[in-house]
């Protein structure tokens, strides 16, 4: 039996405002209880949020972070880790949670890309590696467990 023929949640990706004809995979999610969005990119080591994002939604205050330079895109940037939970927003079934997720946050946002500006990134490491997942792209749909 395929682990895709039965899921947790079901979640139609980019229905935010803009993201409609893109590619990339934009979710809903909440990072610290806080709803925000994010790209999910298999490339990224972790979770990588917005210093603005980080603070003003998730009340991250960047001193409490412990600071290391992660290799990001190839580049090695400068910023803070910090933990927190990451939950799916789905439509149809139950949400993964991810506890104690890495969330990476750069000194500088547009040290990573000017879309790191827009969302936050999910990535591998302590995030995405804990659960299961399928995309249809067809259908734009992305499952969970």
């Amino acid at each position: 039996m395929s682990l895709f023929l039965t899921f947790d949640g079901r979640v139609e990706y980019n229905r935010v405002p803009g993201s409609a004809g893109s590619t990339r995979i934009v979710l809903m999610v909440k990072i610290g209880g806080q709803l925000t969005t994010a790209y999910l990119d298999t490339g990224m080591p972790c979770v990588i949020c917005p210093p603005d994002v980080a603070e003003t939604l998730l009340n991250l205050n960047p001193a409490d972070g412990v600071e290391i330079e992660a290799p990001i895109r190839g580049v090695e940037i400068k910023g803070r880790i910090h933990n927190a939970n990451v939950d799916f927003v789905v439509d149809e079934g139950f949400s993964p949670l991810i506890h104690g997720a890495m969330i990476f946050v750069p000194d500088n946002a547009a040290d990573v890309g000017t879309d790191l500006v827009i969302h936050s990134f999910l990535g591998m490491r302590m995030c995405l590696d804990s659960i299961c997942f399928g995309v249809d792209t067809l259908v734009q749909q992305c499952y969970l467990k």
